[in-house]
């Protein structure tokens, strides 16, 4: 940490004087006395560092640069501490101009850290959705739909069908839509109706040799609202008004009350050789074999390529929603959206 606000604040030369011994000739020089108070009380990123005063000289090293004052942010404390050293004993000024702007890009730095963590504690794979099955008693209704082929046999599709529910910015979530939620790993949950066709995806695609992963599964309403605006902050920060922010938002993250994660039935699904989730998902072997092969377990691609202007949404090729296998089959085999294929039933 002391290397690290040495150099950050242009103190280049100091080394010689964190090394000497306490009270030897390095420590009495004027320029160690502040460095130490920030090495011991100041640990964190460093945002300011002004070195105004001329260089001082000593015997263990030449031209040590001296900090009239920093500016520290201590990540633990979630704290800034404003260090200033007064030599000429006459009224000072301290020029904090520009710290708003590091404000904004400190919290933005917390907030996708704490975001990528729950990431990574979201993850889930096959191992954790079978230790889930048999710790869970036996469900009465535990009949998975049959994903064999089902040929000369007539669907009659439903836009009240709960697997076939329309959430978008056009048609927000019911209040008064109810569904059940079933544990998968720890605090990670998806509608219990679900489980079954997901379970048997996932043993298909390790058996073609690929370990998908699962990442954020149901969100609360909390979470989108808190993902929504974290994102509109990003973009104001970038100097956008705040339509123009969210607008942009929305075509990223779905507006809060219109996410289908919110109803558990949205999945973001990776694999463990490419863990992001990045359009490159869609041109991987596990993409590929998911596009392919998703419908015959009643899942749909979310947001197709190509499909932009009718979902409001960026292509998201890791993107899953489950639809039941035979509105998947007909919405994957017609290359249609979940939009698309509503309005034809309807």
């Amino acid at each position: 940490d002391r290397i690290k606000i040495a150099c950050q604040s242009l103190l280049t030369n100091i080394s010689a004087a964190i090394m000497t011994e306490r009270g030897g000739e390095g420590w009495v020089q004027p320029i160690y006395y502040p460095f130490m108070h920030m090495a011991n009380y100041g640990v964190g990123k460093t945002l300011l560092g002004v070195d105004e005063i001329p260089c001082y000289d000593c015997d263990l090293s030449k031209d040590v640069p001296c900090v009239d004052y920093a500016v520290v942010y201590n990540e633990e404390e979630r704290e800034v501490v404003l260090f200033a050293v007064n030599r000429t004993g006459k009224e000072a000024e301290v020029d904090l101009e520009g710290l708003e702007d590091w404000e904004e890009e400190l919290l933005f730095e917390e907030e996708e850290a704490a975001l990528l963590q729950e990431d990574e504690e979201d993850q889930i794979v096959l191992e954790d959705i079978l230790t889930y099955r048999r710790e869970q008693e036996e469900r009465k209704d535990a009949v998975p739909e049959s994903v064999g082929e089902q040929d000369g046999e007539v669907f009659s599709f439903s836009s009240d069908d709960w697997r076939l529910i329309l959430g978008n910015k056009q048609h927000p979530i019911p209040e008064d839509y109810d569904f059940t939620l079933a544990t998968i790993k720890g605090s990670q949950q998806c509608d219990e109706r679900i489980i079954d066709d997901l379970l048997a995806m996932m043993q298909a695609a390790k058996e073609a040799g690929f370990n998908l992963l699962i990442k954020s599964p149901y969100r609360s309403d909390a979470r989108q609202e808190w993902l929504f605006a974290r994102k509109i902050r990003l973009y104001m920060g970038k100097g956008m008004s705040y339509m123009d922010a969210f607008k942009l938002s929305s075509q990223v993250v779905m507006v809060p009350d219109s996410s289908e994660h919110q109803i558990g039935l949205s999945l973001d699904i990776v694999c463990d050789t490419y863990g992001t989730l990045t359009q490159g998902f869609g041109e991987t072997g596990a993409g590929i074999w998911l596009e392919e092969h998703c419908a015959e377990f009643g899942f749909i691609v979310r947001y197709p390529k190509g499909k932009e202007y009718i979902t409001s949404v960026e292509y998201e090729p890791w993107h899953f929603r489950y639809v039941g296998v035979e509105a998947a089959r007909v919405i994957m085999e017609r290359e249609l959206t979940l939009e698309e294929f509503l309005e034809e039933i309807d």
